[in-house]
């Protein structure tokens, strides 16, 4: 039988062609104490291309507490990624920049990530 590593392989090369080109920021708090406020602000400590496919977000999502009509489901292959995405990563498309919401879930076989992403309205 197969193993995961490989069915992830496999399928993350043939849905590169289907998915979209994005750029990933993974953001985070800063070591360093802003001196004025006296927090640890939100700085960007990476940045990396990645694919991804939007989608619509479930009935059961819509029904939660904080749901807002700019949030979208993103799947963001596995494969090529740096690192996973955390709940202060975004995503950068010719659409838009959207913030990354957690919960964060992975597809059993590893072959991407699916982010519920609400667009930043700056």
């Amino acid at each position: 039988m197969f193993g995961s590593d490989f069915i992830s392989g496999v399928f993350g090369t043939i849905l590169d062609v289907v998915y979209e080109d994005a750029t990933i920021e993974v953001w985070g708090r800063s070591p360093t104490r802003d001196v004025d406020t006296g927090s640890h602000p939100l700085v960007k400590l990476l940045e990396f291309g990645a694919k991804i496919q939007f989608d619509s977000v479930t009935e059961e999502i819509k029904l939660e507490v904080g749901y807002s009509s700019n949030e979208v489901l993103v799947r963001m292959l596995q494969k090529g990624a740096v690192v996973p995405p955390n709940a202060d990563s975004r995503v950068v498309t010719s659409r838009g920049t959207y913030l990354v919401r957690s919960p964060i879930v992975e597809d059993t076989f590893r072959i991407y990530w699916e982010l519920r992403c609400r667009l930043n309205r700056v």
